[in-house]
């Protein structure tokens, strides 16, 4: 009888987060382990108390009551210690540690209620003598049970698709979000030379699309030069580019977004957030490595638009957070073209946004 709240708990952890689209990663797969862990404790303690209660003499009626009234309100209030003490990681900027808060605190309510209204139910139901004999038995299966169900987690984690990983990514573009940004930007030669400029940007993003406005300020001989990239649905996208020496704006054309963006070894596409990972590419997931000390997806990208820029493009997802940390651009004949690395996450208005970009180019060394 003690299994059954418990894997009442499990159903509906995992229905919950079906309705929220989240994913099994090796955040959320841990969540039923805890539920059973936690869990088994409220049941037996139930029992326990209910069988205590038969022994002084009490008929079932009455022996459900009292232990209702009294292990009861312990199970209450020992849960709602857990979930507000979970609830705080709700407030985290860290989409894992926020998701895991919020998931692990429905399943402490799902689980003090189930043992409180489940129990009584079956045992309303269920000889006293099947009963007895099935208590004996409780701990046994319901370790059996956690390993079946969290063996299952471990695989269902494992079975996620390269496809679903790709769709599920927390950005697929370099600049994205919403909100203004003043950036360094460092451009290095194949012989070493360095060039720092300054930019601030402006990106507004929202179910109608994404805008982005771009200005350099330094050095003096690109100040005043500026960028307009405009994402919206259904319709065309368009790239403007204004040169102060030019004393006008000139549109990039479509033939020209894969071009490299004012001498840097990113395209217009990529400044621009163009770039359409899950459009463009289909994804087949390799095995699971570390990248930077971090667990990480592994994903292999095959061209499937004949506007993609990359033939093949391998990525390293990383699992915690669902956010790319390293990609590698691969042009035709499986060369390595272009290689970008993604560092110094910091949690910006509820997104996790890199502070720190390496793109270099490994066919001209810069």
């Amino acid at each position: 009888i003690s299994l059954l709240p418990l894997l009442f708990t499990v159903l509906i952890n995992f229905g919950i987060m079906g309705i929220a689209g989240l994913p099994l990663d090796a955040i959320t797969s841990i969540i039923a382990s805890l539920a059973i862990g936690i869990g088994v404790d409220y049941a037996v303690h139930y029992i326990s108390r209910y069988r205590l209660e038969l022994a002084d003499g009490h008929d079932v009626v009455t022996s459900l009551r009292r232990a209702g009234s009294t292990a009861g309100r312990g199970i209450i209030f020992n849960a709602l210690a857990l979930i507000i003490g979970f609830l705080v990681l709700v407030f985290s900027h860290f989409r894992a540690i926020a998701v895991f808060g919020y998931l692990i605190s429905t399943t402490m309510i799902v689980s003090c209620l189930a043992a409180l209204l489940v129990i009584p139910l079956v045992i309303n139901i269920i000889p006293k003598r099947k009963l007895e004999r099935g208590i004996r038995m409780k701990r046994t299966l319901a370790i059996l049970l956690a390993l079946v169900l969290v063996s299952g987690v471990s695989l269902s984690a494992q079975e996620l698709t390269g496809q679903q990983i790709l769709d599920d990514l927390g950005f697929d573009t370099i600049l994205t979000g919403s909100g203004t940004a003043e950036l360094t930007m460092i451009t290095e030669n194949a012989k070493g030379a360095q060039r720092e400029y300054s930019v601030r940007v402006y990106l507004k993003s929202d179910d109608g699309g994404d805008q982005q406005f771009l200005e350099y300020l330094a050095p003096a001989d690109v100040r005043g030069t500026k960028f307009l990239s405009l994402n919206e649905a259904g319709q065309v996208d368009q790239m403007w580019l204004y040169m102060p020496a030019l004393g006008r704006e000139r549109r990039i054309a479509a033939h020209m977004t894969g071009d490299s963006f004012m001498g840097t070894d990113f395209t217009y596409e990529e400044i621009g957030g163009g770039f359409n990972y899950s459009g463009d590419y289909t994804a087949k997931r390799l095995s699971d490595q570390q990248e930077g000390g971090l667990d990480c997806y592994v994903l292999e990208l095959t061209a499937v638009s004949p506007d993609a820029l990359y033939e093949e493009i391998q990525m390293w997802v990383w699992i915690a957070e669902m956010v790319p940390v390293k990609v590698q651009f691969y042009a035709s004949g499986g060369v390595l073209a272009k290689t970008l690395t993604m560092d110094d996450f910091r949690p910006v208005s509820g997104d996790l946004i890199p502070h720190d970009l390496v793109m270099a180019d490994n066919v001209k060394g810069t």
